[in-house]
Parts: C-alpha cells; sequence; structure tokens
C-alpha cells in the first residue's frame, strides 16, 4: 500500500512537472508575440478599413431604426380616436 502511494506522489509530482512547463511555454510565446508581433502593424490598414466599414453599417442601421421609429410613431398617432 505504501508502494502505491509514492507512486501515486510521484505521479502527480511529475504531472505537475509538465503542466508548469506548458504554462511558461505559453508565456514565453505569447511575449514573443508581443515583441516580434509586426504583423499586426502591417495589418493596420484592413483594421481601419473595417473599422470604417463597420461604422459605416451602423450609421445606415440608425438611419433605419430612426424611420422605423418615426413610422411606428405615425401608425399610433392615426390609430388614436
Amino acid at each position: 500500500m505504501e508502494e502505491f502511494f509514492f507512486f501515486l506522489a510521484t505521479t502527480v509530482a511529475a504531472g505537475a512537472k509538465v503542466i508548469v512547463v506548458i504554462i511558461v511555454g505559453f508565456f514565453v510565446l505569447a511575449a514573443l508575440k508581443i515583441v516580434f508581433g509586426g504583423s499586426r502593424l502591417r495589418n493596420g490598414s484592413d483594421e481601419a478599413r473595417q473599422v470604417q466599414e463597420l461604422h459605416q453599417g451602423l450609421e445606415r442601421l440608425e438611419s433605419r431604426l430612426d424611420a422605423l421609429e418615426t413610422i411606428l410613431l405615425e401608425d399610433k398617432e392615426a390609430r388614436r380616436p
């Protein structure tokens, strides 16, 4: 029974070491991506274009909502006795 607990403890310790190595590896990869993340700067114009398209779409949505609001208010006023 004592051997089983020793085996279990060593297995858990080895698993913990593997998990720590994986976590440290993720941090190293994240740091490298931050330091050498030049591709993000190259894609800046694409991001700016996408933001502009999103803004234009939201403006069109706002105008549609205003028109719908006007239609609903006029319909409500027309139904009043």
